[in-house]
């Protein structure tokens, strides 16, 4: 799916709330809080722990003496109040503000989460995904709504849990999350961190192996759904409805990339709902979370005092209020998918086409071939699904990955006329390239994903002629290259190599795919300070402005997924290249370089859409898309003009030696 300019029409209020979190950049928010309430406690946590626990168990003991059994259903809330506070407690474990050592706030966390069965750090980790994106519409992983062209592309059951869980249900909604985050280790880039879910998933099956069987023992059956499910479900009901009001209103949207502050998601985009001070005492202020938003690191206790310190910093920017029925059957009634108009809500009977936001046109047949080749993993996908979404998005990664789905056998290694064979060191399974002359300035030559370097080839002649040297070669699993499948990390360390091997490259010039992964060597390069000549140029043909665009274009036209699969579709990808999908954005890369762009379009572009080119022009300044018509995604790469173009940017830029250290000679070594 290409990048969408959303919202399409910003309200008063919108533009209101974008210039309050314009005022607040730069701004160190937490400068505000008087530094006395970062210090925890001990024997202060120590008591709300105690508290919480002893309400859980006297919740228990009442159930057990309840006269009548229509007394269970308040009593499974009060038990899950006790368990909500316990959780709260785990929460400041899990942030570090319980106290000053890892291993007592790990200790405690674990313990904290007995009646939920929640794996800590499976929660832990997943928790400050959510700090690090609060009200990302691309980013979040709490209570982010969808489309409803995604809505309406999900299965019956993803429907279902969608739909019950935004409405009638929503006290259920964090069991859904409950499940992704605390039982999936592979969610998680970092070894250490999925080794760290691994522990905490044994603890609570060592916790349930042995609590269980004797629960059941001694009170039947029914003693499980009594004293462990009924207040399993109040907990649910407490941590769901918090966490639902905190960051869903018609006040405090989800907002994309393009608007999303770091400071404006901490102060601006959470609610504090004030409940009675015994309630907030035994919720352990909880729902005094800007504060918390602002420094994770203040413990519960302190909250009140640093929202304080805040409100008087910034006037009229929190949101505070008392939680009632009517905010509450508000937010069920109304707010359930994103609406690109407004930016804000919409409700489910609320479908309305917005055909000036793009998101309602079928997708179009980019490549039929491609389409019906992958017509088969995409139903080995489905199944998949069916018995694991790890499993199916697992299979979905590499289907992706795959850069031979068109062409299966790789070419022979023919010497490109008019070339010589140079070796590249330190890149394993490519051991050379093909380079046009002996010295001089170089110009690299990037092919596009699943292609190879002869698809380039047009470019050596006019480039030639232009007096520089010429270089090309075939990426990790392209071309004579081995395997089958690559990373875009790969692809960047691979136009590294070469650089540092060629030793006097002055511009690249990108196709497709390749275009992300050279701007991505570029800043990288440029960011570490090689001791290399300045890449001066980058001409980027017919180039995504981010991976994620293209994750979701393939998704809709080759292998729909399911969101579960998909999400371990980019938590996969993420633990492959050691980056998140998002890191592959063009217009951000393109910041840590000192580089000239030149960026070029074809209108009719069905494989990567024009729209593309528009994107990365207007978020990269003195940058404007070149476009040519009728010459589509590979025809460009031989279109006269556009090599004329090219050849004729490389020189203007590259062949002014002003300022310019003299290339060594790098003689070539014929193999």
């Amino acid at each position: 799916m290409t990048k969408l300019h959303i919202p399409t029409k910003e309200s008063v209020e919108f533009r209101q709330l974008i210039d309050n979190m314009k005022k607040l950049d730069g701004v160190k928010l937490a400068d505000a809080i008087p530094k006395d309430l970062y210090q925890p406690r001990l024997w202060r946590g120590m008591l709300s722990f105690a508290t919480n626990y002893i309400l859980y168990f006297s919740a228990l003991v009442a159930i057990a003496y309840a006269p009548h059994w229509s007394l269970y259903l308040p009593l499974f809330l009060v038990a899950g109040l006790g368990g909500w506070g316990l959780f709260c407690v785990a929460h400041d474990c899990g942030h570090h503000s319980f106290s000053r050592s890892k291993r007592l706030n790990y200790a405690i966390g674990h313990i904290s989460l007995i009646p939920l069965l929640y794996p800590f750090h499976g929660w832990r980790h997943m928790h400050n995904m959510h700090h690090a994106n609060t009200n990302s519409f691309e980013m979040d992983t709490d209570w982010r709504p969808v489309m409803r062209v995604q809505y309406d592309r999900m299965s019956l059951w993803e429907k279902f849990v969608y739909h019950s869980t935004r409405s009638w249900a929503f006290w259920l909604g964090t069991v859904n999350y409950q499940r992704h985050s605390g039982f999936r280790p592979s969610m998680f880039a970092k070894m250490e961190a999925r080794n760290e879910v691994r522990r905490s998933i044994l603890f609570n099956a060592i916790v349930a192996a042995i609590a269980f069987p004797t629960l059941i023992y001694f009170t039947g059956i029914s003693g499980f759904f009594l004293y462990f499910l009924g207040p399993w479900v109040g907990i649910h009901a407490w941590f769901s409805l918090t966490t639902m009001m905190h960051h869903i209103s018609n006040e405090t949207p989800f907002l994309t990339k393009d608007h999303w502050t770091m400071n404006g998601s901490r102060l601006l985009l959470t609610t504090d709902y004030m409940y009675p001070r015994w309630l907030l005492f035994l919720t352990n202020y909880i729902t005094v979370h800007t504060a918390h938003h602002v420094a994770p690191i203040i413990p519960h206790y302190n909250l009140m005092k640093a929202q304080s310190a805040l409100k008087e910093a910034y006037p009229d920017m929190l949101r505070i209020k008392p939680l009632t029925v009517k905010d509450v059957w508000h937010v069920i009634r109304n707010c359930h998918l994103y609406d690109p108009v407004s930016g804000y809500y919409e409700s489910f009977g609320q479908h309305q086409s917005h055909p000036e936001a793009g998101i309602n046109k079928p997708p179009q047949q980019d490549n039929k071939a491609t389409l019906t080749r992958l017509t088969t993993p995409a139903l080995i996908i489905k199944a998949l699904s069916v018995i694991s979404p790890v499993l199916a998005g697992r299979k979905a990664t590499d289907i992706f990955a795959n850069t031979r789905s068109l062409i299966k056998k790789p070419p022979k290694d023919v010497l490109p006329l008019g070339a010589q064979r140079f070796t590249i060191s330190g890149v394993p399974g490519i051991s050379h390239g093909y380079v046009w002359g002996k010295e001089g300035k170089t110009i690299l030559l990037v092919h596009g994903w699943g292609a190879n370097s002869s698809s380039m080839y047009s470019f050596t002649r006019v480039l030639r002629q232009r007096g520089f040297r010429v270089a090309a070669f075939d990426a990790p699993a392209h071309g004579i290259s081995p395997g089958t499948m690559t990373t875009l990390t790969e692809f960047q360390n691979a136009i590294m190599a070469v650089i540092a091997t060629l030793g006097n490259v002055v511009g690249v010039v990108a196709h497709s795919l390749g275009g992300i992964a050279a701007t991505g060597a570029i800043a990288k390069l440029q960011q570490e300070n090689r001791s290399l000549p300045a890449i001066r140029a980058l001409a980027l043909i017919s180039a995504p402005a981010t991976l994620p665009a293209v994750i979701d274009r393939w998704q809709r036209q080759a292998v729909p997924l399911s969101p579960p699969v998909a999400e371990v579709m980019r938590a996969e990808l993420w633990q492959r290249n050691g980056v998140p999908v998002e890191h592959w954005n063009i217009p951000e890369l393109s910041q840590r370089m000192n580089t000239e762009i030149l960026l070029m379009h074809d209108k009719n572009d069905t494989t990567v859409p024009v729209c593309e080119a528009e994107v990365i022009g207007n978020q990269i300044p003195d940058v404007e898309p070149e476009l040519t018509q009728g010459l589509g995604h590979i025809r460009i790469l031989a279109d006269n003009h556009v090599l004329q173009r090219v050849a004729g940017f490389m020189e203007q830029v590259c062949q002014d030696d002003t300022g310019f250290e003299a290339d060594e000679q790098v003689q070539v070594k014929a193999l």
